[in-house]
């Protein structure tokens, strides 16, 4: 999958499929829905979640994190 550029009301806006919002002028990037700990929650009451899946997703954090190199994040 490919990133999307948008543009509204002369502000760019890039999509990356990950979910991200990577906002250009600002040099902020927007990220929405973060679950941190939730796998952590389930495995700890028996739900059979693989510990992969804590792990994915603190590396799709960190490959957009370097990707963009945003001033400011901001979790939604």
């Amino acid at each position: 999958m490919t990133s999307q550029r948008i543009l509204i009301s002369e502000q760019h806006l890039e999509l990356h499929p990950s979910g991200v919002v990577y906002w250009e002028e600002e040099e902020v990037l927007l990220i929405s829905d973060v679950h941190f700990g939730k796998v952590t929650h389930f495995r700890k009451y028996g739900a059979a979640v693989p510990q992969e899946v804590i792990l994915k997703n603190f590396e799709v954090l960190q490959e957009t994190l370097a990707l963009y190199n945003p001033k400011t994040v901001c979790f939604l």
